[in-house]
């Protein structure tokens, strides 16, 4: 571990400092009239524009998590602004987003904690948010990310109403909260599913378990995991032979559609029947980031607690730290 880098359980009891940071635009100037937001950043560092997608649904937020940019008609892209996140500001894919943002001359925006994307947004004089290096990994950021977004976005008042989220909850009683799920969850892969208008969380909360507890981890949405994905857990035939190694975390929210909630009670039901443990998880708050911080917070503790009761390295990225130098070494 980073010798200036906290244990992880003290980054996560640090975690609601990062909802009252104040974030500043550097080289301001990012066009206020626009009709779409292209957000270009890869793993941990696109969470906040996922979350913000979720939280703000009326804003067209077009998710780009590759090289280069989305394709786009000409159109739409000369009605669009993009903002590139990279938590190091050395992530390969969004600085070659920025680069072909420059060359076509489209309005771009920064957020990292320094890096070479950094570097290039101060020579190329393109408005950026310098995100504190706090010597925290990427998914234990977000709350970092996201409030550099809103401040790019000019999103001051609800920057404001933020800052009053950790108020509403105690940090103990969630962490017991994540302690008791470890313990449901213990033994297997968790599946992670929600409405599709929370899909930002549940693919948070896959991250964590993978990048945390070090385990497979997936995620989906309802409906339309109801065409699919629950004919895949019948265990039936020569298929019951098979070791059932999945649990699921429904996170479950009192505005989704009620057909939504029904199919949820019915898949419950039917992976129940079948030795599929379920964990219903409800989404509490008052308000969109209220439900969001306070349930990714859960997770955080439930991860570690998964990770720390397999003897894992909960601190450590050697997985991804590996690959990164094995692609370095192709260049």
């Amino acid at each position: 571990m980073d010798a200036a880098m906290k244990p992880l359980e003290i980054r996560i009891q640090d975690f609601p400092n990062q909802l009252t940071w104040q974030p500043v635009v550097e080289n301001p100037g990012l066009p206020t009239e626009y009709e779409f937001v292209i957000a270009a950043g890869m793993g941990g560092s696109s969470a906040g524009a996922f979350l913000l997608r979720s939280a703000n649904p009326s804003m067209s937020i077009i998710l780009h998590r590759d090289y280069g940019l989305p394709p786009l008609p000409e159109a739409v892209l000369k009605r669009s602004i993009v903002i590139t996140s990279s938590y190091s500001g050395n992530t390969e894919e969004t600085i070659d987003a920025f680069s072909e943002a420059v060359r076509r001359n489209l309005p771009v925006a920064c957020i990292a904690t320094g890096g070479k994307l950094l570097e290039e947004a101060r020579n190329k004089r393109v408005p950026f948010v310098a995100v504190p290096d706090t010597h925290i990994e990427p998914r234990n950021a977000v709350g970092f990310m996201v409030r550099a977004f809103l401040k790019v976005l000019g999103k001051d008042e609800e920057l404001r109403n933020m800052e009053l989220v950790p108020k509403k909850f105690s940090m103990d009683e969630l962490e017991q909260e994540g302690k008791n799920l470890s313990e449901k969850l213990k033994g297997f892969f968790p599946i992670i599913y929600a409405s599709t208008s929370n899909e930002a969380v549940a693919y948070n909360w896959k991250i964590r378990f993978n990048e945390t507890a070090k385990i497979a981890a997936f995620s989906n949405v309802f409906p339309e995991l109801t065409h699919n994905e629950n004919m895949g857990f019948e265990f039936s035939g020569e298929q019951e032979k098979l070791g059932q190694p999945f649990a699921v975390v429904m996170l479950e929210d009192e505005s989704d559609h009620p057909r939504v909630r029904l199919r949820m009670d019915l898949v419950a039901d039917m992976y129940q029947k079948r030795n599929i443990p379920v964990v219903r998880q409800e989404l509490m708050g008052e308000t969109a980031w209220e439900k969001i911080f306070r349930s990714l917070y859960v997770c955080d503790w439930a991860a570690y607690y998964i990770g720390r009761a397999y003897g894992l390295d909960v601190e450590g990225e050697q997985t991804v730290t590996e690959f990164k130098k094995r692609m370095a070494s192709k260049y």
